[in-house]
């Protein structure tokens, strides 16, 4: 009898371990986020695709590494290049460039940042509507002209932007923070270059940059809207059918960390401080991404219910608002604080807040808050897919930082598997105390008052 029980939990044992194996091995895949196709056109432009017939509409959006990180000595020339797109091409003057779009109710965008350069146009999705669009659009992407008036006078206006931007302490304190952390790396510069830089160019500077980087090889390309696949086939060949094949631009060189602190005073005439800290951080093929993008959540990311805030705002009253964040470029982004607070204030503020940044590194979160921020960013991941236009930055995401097409599907998965002790590692071995750059702009004249007090004392 004994012999037979046994005989009984040993072959249920096996019969268990062989069942729970197999259901194992069929565990469902991830539900799709979105139906992403995916293939090249015909001269090697990288084409993302979703339908989505909700709205009669379509949106297309290309980006060119063709980014401020490629204007060598000349900063500003990716910026200027691409303000110029639209101003003229082989055919079309500035203002019937503007006619033709307008006439169909199309709208067309472009813009620069470190590390690329998009245009995009929104359509209607009837034939009659969208087919013009697209042929004027194909144009400003691979017939611009260039001309010497339409440069000079965007090269004023980059000018009078530039000067315009110097007014304001947060641009100032993000280009003295940039140069800091990245020295002599072609991440250091403004975006919009300078006002010297921008006046030493000339349209055979945007030619040739045109020339290098605006070509199919450089190119990505999304298309979401109210089009059928073979449709949406028929767009990225009529977009890059006049783009030269050319070549991916070369992946730039990662940047290096600082050796020690560096911080920075910037007298400003204004009645608030505004004070960036941080250091280098990650791409997206950073093992530790998203220990440090929950954790960042709990940190400074979460906003209102982060600890910055709870410990900076809410508890000592000491800024109007404070954040952090993480930013993944290719060559390694930073890794960023930012707050404002009065000017008397200052020292207490940054104080206060680089106790909270120390002890989160030294203790990670407690479990509350790791499972409010996965529960938070799981619940409001949705929401980055509210727009077709919102898709097509995720589709460009995909094809721009090298990521797998499942990428969204097994997001929020990554995301709840994220634990205490990840968190802690991950920031203890990507943040050096030790090593912060602070960047304070504002007014320090109360610095000196003080000073002069003591010496007559």
């Amino acid at each position: 009898m004994k012999t037979n029980l046994r005989k009984f939990i040993i072959l249920f044992a096996l019969t268990m371990t062989t069942t729970l194996a197999f259901a194992a091995e069929q565990k469902p895949a991830p539900k799709k986020v979105l139906n992403i196709q995916q293939w090249s056109s015909k001269n090697g432009a990288q084409v993302y695709f979703v339908r989505a017939k909700q709205l009669p509409m379509v949106d297309i959006k290309i980006v060119f590494h063709a980014g401020s990180a490629r204007d060598g000595d000349k900063f500003g020339l990716a910026s200027i290049t691409n303000s110029l797109l639209n101003q003229s091409t082989g055919k079309l003057s500035a203002d019937d460039i503007a006619d033709q779009l307008d006439s169909v109710g199309a709208q067309y965008y472009a813009s620069v940042d470190r590390d690329a350069a998009e245009v995009s146009l929104r359509s209607l999705s009837d034939k009659k509507y969208l087919q013009p669009a697209l042929k004027t659009f194909a144009a400003i992407v691979s017939d611009p002209t260039f001309p010497n008036k339409a440069f000079y006078r965007e090269q004023k206006l980059a000018v009078a932007t530039i000067k315009q931007k110097q007014q304001s302490p947060v641009y100032i304190a993000n280009n003295a923070f940039f140069k800091a952390l990245y020295g002599d790396h072609p991440y250091s510069h403004p975006v919009l270059g300078t006002i010297k830089t921008v006046n030493d160019l000339s349209s055979k500077d945007v030619k040739r940059f045109y020339k290098k980087y605006y070509v199919a090889a450089n190119a990505i390309i999304a298309i979401v809207g109210d089009v059928s696949v073979s449709d949406a086939h028929s767009i990225a060949e009529q977009i890059t059918a006049n783009l030269s094949k050319g070549r991916e631009a070369p992946a730039l060189s990662k940047a290096k960390s600082v050796d020690d602190s560096i911080t920075k005073k910037i007298q400003f005439p204004s009645t608030q401080t505004t004070i960036l800290i941080g250091q280098l951080g990650i791409n997206r093929q950073s093992p530790n991404y998203f220990p440090l993008y929950v954790g960042n959540y709990i940190l400074g990311g979460g906003m209102l219910v982060s600890r910055l805030f709870e410990h900076v705002r809410e508890q000592q009253g000491l800024v109007y608002g404070i954040y952090s964040f993480f930013n993944p470029l290719p060559a390694l982004g930073p890794f960023q604080i930012q707050l404002q607070t009065r000017n008397n204030k200052a020292k207490d503020a940054l104080q206060i807040t680089n106790q909270v940044v120390d002890s989160f590194i030294a203790d990670g979160p407690d479990n509350p808050e790791l499972t409010a921020a996965k529960q938070n960013i799981v619940g409001g991941f949705p929401l980055q897919f509210a727009s077709n236009s919102s898709i097509a930055d995720k589709l460009l995401n995909l094809g721009f930082y090298h990521l797998p097409l499942d990428y969204y599907d097994t997001f929020s998965d990554k995301v709840s598997a994220v634990t205490m002790m990840q968190v802690q590692q991950a920031f203890k071995q990507q943040i050096d105390p030790n090593k912060m750059i602070t960047i304070m702009v504002g007014d320090f004249s109360h610095d000196k008052a003080e000073l002069d007090k003591q010496k007559k004392v």
